[in-house]
Order: structure tokens, then sequence, then C-alpha cells
């Protein structure tokens, strides 16, 4: 099945949703691109480490700067909630946002690597890092969320657009020779000043630069980025085509037996008198978890797994190839070898 096929561990932990520089993520340790668990797609993210680090590390940032850290909630909202989705948002929206964000963190980074002899502090490198990761991250989840969860078809389709650009430009940030020369310089210095969580975000950051190439000469960078942007556009497609599958599965109500009653009303019923249920989580989660009738279940559980086949195992193969391609050109025998070093 394409599922147990994909679940090739693409890349990295989804959880991982962070660092400038796109690709199927090996999104747990630098380039992630693991099959989601509930959605069965690729999803990667490039990051140049821990998102978690980067929060940190900023958030430390601001404190001694007595700086008021905040994001865009609305008044109003819930306790603890950073970010108040809008409803009303349009595909314009998201194309202004996507472009916003991604020249303020063009800024960041274009600062960090004008910064020449003195100037090259632990502050002025890794703290500006760190905040352009947060922003970065934040934003980019903002972005890439209408593509899994709208019911607009032209919402999902600018989000994946939008995801597309937005990996392309982590590559493109992620393989600046520039910045790892600032992050080389700071390795020689004391680093016994640093907390322990700033010392491993310097290390980490060398860490996946390297495993990017950028210690090695300008061809295999070439190569490289090439091959990351590639694999980054398998991702969207193979994504793409797990949201907009529409199959549409019939049952009695005798058949969804065990689920709840409300549940089985709020199936749109056909002539014949039976339910439709379609491979959407609202749908699937409720009956693989609650229908007593193990057919259902069955029927349900094999249809989910192989959404897409015919279109999303040439993807995959692709990927498959192209990582390998790219493993054996940073000198590791294979993609398992890459991803499972950190």
């Amino acid at each position: 099945m394409l599922v147990a096929f994909a679940r090739l561990r693409l890349t990295s932990s989804v959880r991982k949703l962070s660092r400038f520089a796109g690709a199927f993520r090996p999104r747990r340790a630098s380039l992630a691109g693991v099959l989601h668990a509930q959605q069965h797609a690729i999803v990667s993210v490039r990051f140049h480490c821990d998102s978690s680090f980067a929060f940190n590390v900023a958030r430390s940032s601001r404190v001694e700067q007595d700086v008021t850290y905040s994001m865009d909630a609305e008044k109003g909202t819930a306790p603890g909630v950073l970010r108040a989705w809008d409803f009303n948002v349009t595909p314009e929206d998201l194309h202004t946002r996507a472009s916003k964000i991604m020249d303020e963190c063009r800024k960041i980074y274009d600062r960090v690597g004008a910064l020449r002899g003195d100037a090259i502090t632990f502050e002025s490198v890794l703290d500006e890092i760190a905040e352009g990761q947060r922003i970065f991250t934040n934003e980019k989840l903002y972005l890439d969320l209408p593509m899994y969860v709208s019911a607009k078809k032209e919402l999902r389709d600018a989000s994946a657009d939008m995801s597309s650009k937005l990996n392309e430009f982590e590559i493109e940030i992620g393989m600046r020779t520039d910045i790892f020369e600032k992050l080389l310089a700071l390795e020689k210095k004391d680093t016994s000043c640093l907390s322990p969580e700033k010392k491993r975000f310097l290390e980490k950051l060398i860490k996946l630069c390297k495993r990017d190439g950028l210690h090695l000469d300008a061809e295999v960078q070439k190569q490289v980025k090439q091959l990351k942007n590639e694999i980054s556009e398998l991702e969207v497609k193979y994504n793409k085509n797990c949201n907009e599958e529409n199959m549409v599965l019939e049952f009695t109500e005798e058949q969804l037996k065990g689920t709840p009653e409300d549940f089985i009303k709020s199936l749109e019923m056909v002539e014949s008198g039976k339910r439709k249920v379609t491979l959407k989580h609202p749908h699937v989660m409720p009956i693989m978890k609650m229908a007593a009738d193990p057919e259902t279940r069955k029927k349900v559980n094999f249809a989910y797994e192989s959404r897409c086949i015919a279109e999303n195992i040439p993807l995959l193969e692709k990927a498959i190839s192209l990582r390998h391609k790219k493993a054996q050109i940073l000198s590791y025998p294979t993609h398992s070898d890459f991803v499972t070093e950190l």
C-alpha cells in the first residue's frame, strides 16, 4: 500500500515545521518529510534547527531587551491563544503575507551576512537568526493551513502555491555561505559565556549547514540546492493530491453502528438510503475508532490508506531517487544514513 511504502522517513518529523531552508524536511533533523500520520501526505519543512530552540533563544533575547513579546492574536481570544485565524482570508491576503514575510526574513539574513570583524557577535548573529526563524515559522504555519483545511478550492490552491514559494525561499536562505561563515567565526570564539541552549543552537546551525554541503565547493552546493528544490516541488504536489482527493464510500446505518447517532445523521443520504462517507478526517476517524462492524472499518481503512496511489506513487519513487542522489553527493551511503545521523 502507498502508506506502508511511504512510511519511509521521507525526511523528518512533522512536528518540526521550522527553519530557513525547505525540502522534504529532513523536517526531524534538518530535512524532514515523514508521511503525516493523519493525512499520509509528505509533509516536510526544511529547518536550520529545532523551532523550540529558535523560539526560546528569540524570547530570551527579547526579555533581556525588555521588549514586549506578542503575535497577532485578536483581543478577546482565550488565554494562551497566540494567533487567531481569519476565516475571511483571501488568496490575495496569502500572497501579500507571504511576500511580506520573505522580505522581512531576507532583511534579517542580509544584516547578519553583512557583519564584519568585531560586529560578529553571538547576539548579532544567533539572536537575529533565532528571531528570523521564529517569525518565519509562525507565519508559514498560518499560510500552509488553508491547503489542508479550507473548504474553498481557490484558497487551497493559493496556499499550496505559497507553500511551494516559501519552501524555495527556505532553501535559498538556508544555503547562504555568508551566514555559514559567520557561524564558523562564532565557533572559534569562547562559548563559555553562552547558555546551554544558545550553545546547542550554534552547534546545530553549523551541523545543519554542513548537511547542506555549505562546507563543500560551489558546484556541490549548486547540485544540492537544485535537488532540494525538486524534492520540495514533489512534496507540494503529493500533499495537494491528498488534499484534493474526493472519493466517497456508501454505508447503511447498520454498517455504521457504534458511531454516534448525530454523526450518522450528519452524513448525506443517497437515494438508496445509504450514507455517504468521504475519506476526510471528520468521517474517517469516528468510523475507525467506534464502528462496530470490522468490515466497515476495513473498507474505510483500505480506501484511506490507498488514496491517490496512481498519482502519488510516481512522485514518491522520484522523491526517493532524488533523496538518494543528494545523500550520495553529500558523501552519505543512503538517505537513511543522512536522516539517522542526527
